[in-house]
């Protein structure tokens, strides 16, 4: 079955002129199952016809290319965010000051895997807060000011407390952690939390979080990551 996508752009219409104009239409496209759900098909409809030429009718044959589209999906989320990452290397060895350099992380981050949040938390002198140091789509007067504990008492401590990526599909269903107030305010449900390295201690954390319930691919933690190294 079609995709409303499809009828409102002329299908199935478009193809059969097509087909009968020049014998075969080959087509692919996000296409819809009986039961609702969506495939990625490769289509061929050629025309049949008599021993005069007189059109018959059509024949079509579809083939299910949903798990080598998700392949090439992949790999080119794979491509753009080492191109990023590359990018954004080479604008921090050009001399970019550091909250420069953090303000745009956040941007690259939240826009490249398109995220509602991006965030940058600092670790303070004496080691017992993170402070809101550079942020994307938070509401104004919370970058700058807003601290977490450290620990479990917030996403950012037990990301430093663990000394690995955290990954969250669910904020609420959290039990490792508490949720940080400025997270639940904002309904954050799922994200990816790394940390940022320091000469002696680490500097602190670079977060990416979204307000709908979503998967992180492993490509997505590295790629955050890779921009928390730079």
């Amino acid at each position: 079955l079609y995709t409303p996508e499809d009828r409102a752009q002329g299908n199935p219409a478009r193809a059969i002129r097509l087909a009968a104009a020049e014998g075969q239409c080959r087509d692919e496209g996000w296409r819809l199952r009986k039961d609702g759900t969506r495939f990625w098909s490769e289509s061929v409809l050629t025309a049949l016809r008599d021993h005069t030429g007189g059109l018959l009718g059509f024949t079509k044959m579809t083939s299910d290319r949903t798990e080598r589209k998700h392949a090439e999906e992949v790999l080119q989320t794979r491509h753009r965010q080492q191109q990023v990452v590359a990018d954004f290397g080479e604008r921090a060895l050009a001399g970019t000051d550091i909250p420069r350099l953090m303000a745009e992380a956040v941007v690259q981050v939240a826009q490249t895997l398109g995220v509602d949040y991006g965030q940058v938390l600092e670790l303070v002198p004496d080691g017992n807060a993170l402070r809101l140091r550079a942020g994307v789509g938070w509401r104004d007067g919370y970058v700058g000011v807003t601290t977490v504990g450290v620990g479990s008492s917030s996403l950012a401590g037990y990301a430093l407390l663990r000394d690995e990526p955290v990954v969250i599909e669910d904020l609420q269903a959290e039990t490792r952690f508490r949720a940080p107030p400025h997270l639940l305010e904002h309904r954050v449900i799922s994200g990816i939390t790394v940390i940022i390295r320091g000469r002696k201690r680490p500097f602190g954390v670079l977060g990416a979080h979204t307000r709908q319930r979503r998967t992180f691919s492993a490509d997505d933690v590295s790629f955050v990551a890779s921009i928390a190294n730079v």
